[in-house]
């Protein structure tokens, strides 16, 4: 047990609480995220706007971040308004998945009720029933069971001889990432949430940091001395400007991001051509 308990300490999480936890419907209740992951580890999606992007927020505060020898952490601070109808109102349960020596871990938020009105009732989980033997079946199994059995591990293990053979796939660039995120973010504030997210990731894969991770000061800031001051204010708008839409309280029309998202492609096709002349300048120069 002791074991375990430990193993888990090792793996990501996602830790959600609200604040009060019984409220009056339209009233602001304060959530508080926090994802956690082991030091080394490479996080995705550790944004958990994506998950509260359809409910009204009074206040969204920056996220901080915590670094130790032992773990990552990224905490959020949200204040929410709730629905106006009484009853029990679930949040949404925010997730990411982390990448460790092991391979990705995914991590997903506990559900959280808030009670809504004074005689709201409490939301319970229905049991899962118990999983009993057929009576209809015998005892024995017959013999071409296990062959068949056989015949399935002999070919999974063909299959996975062929997978660790086959040749590797060079891995796609960060601006063919950022081309099949764009028109796929969807409308609304979940496809600001995500436009910005795609904006940020390609920040961080061409010039070197966590941008999954990071505010969208955070990578500005990160990226200030690498462009020049008009492309890096351009940045700074968009970046702002997707925050400012993926935190409003009314949400929006799918037509209301085709502007950003064509801003955000041709701010990011100019770095790319800016890239390739630098390469094609000095072919010994690493990207920027």
């Amino acid at each position: 047990m002791l074991a375990a308990v430990m193993a888990a300490a090792e793996l990501p999480s996602v830790d959600l609480a609200a604040d009060p936890v019984a409220a009056e419907p339209g009233a602001p209740v304060t959530v508080r995220i926090t994802y956690r992951w082991p030091a080394g580890w490479v996080v995705r999606d550790a944004d958990p706007a994506l998950a509260f992007a359809d409910l009204p927020a009074a206040e969204y505060q920056p996220a901080t971040t915590l670094r130790t020898g032992a773990e990552h952490r990224r905490a959020w601070t949200v204040v929410l308004i709730a629905p106006s109808e009484p009853g029990p109102w679930a949040l949404p349960r925010p997730e990411f998945t982390a990448i460790g020596p092991d391979g990705p871990r995914s991590a997903v938020a506990p559900l959280v009720v808030v009670d809504l009105g004074a005689a709201a009732p409490v939301a319970t989980a229905a049991a899962r029933p118990l999983v009993a033997a057929d009576p209809g079946l015998p005892v024995g199994a017959p013999w071409w069971r296990g062959a068949a059995a056989g015949v399935a591990i002999a070919l999974a293990a063909a299959g996975g001889w062929w997978w660790l053979g086959r040749p590797p796939r060079p891995p796609p660039t960060p601006v063919e990432l950022f081309r099949r995120a764009c028109p796929a973010g969807g409308p609304g504030k979940a496809g600001a949430a995500h436009l910005g997210l795609a904006l940020r990731r390609y920040l961080g894969s061409v010039y070197g940091f966590d941008g999954d991770a990071a505010t969208s000061g955070e990578a500005a800031d990160r990226v200030r001395k690498a462009l020049p001051e008009h492309e890096h204010a351009t940045l700074v708008a968009l970046l702002n400007d997707l925050d400012d839409r993926r935190w409003a309280a009314p949400d929006l029309p799918a037509a209301a991001l085709d502007a950003a998202r064509g801003s955000a492609s041709d701010w990011v096709e100019a770095v790319e051509a800016h890239q390739a002349i630098v390469r094609a300048a000095d072919p010994q120069r690493k990207r920027a």
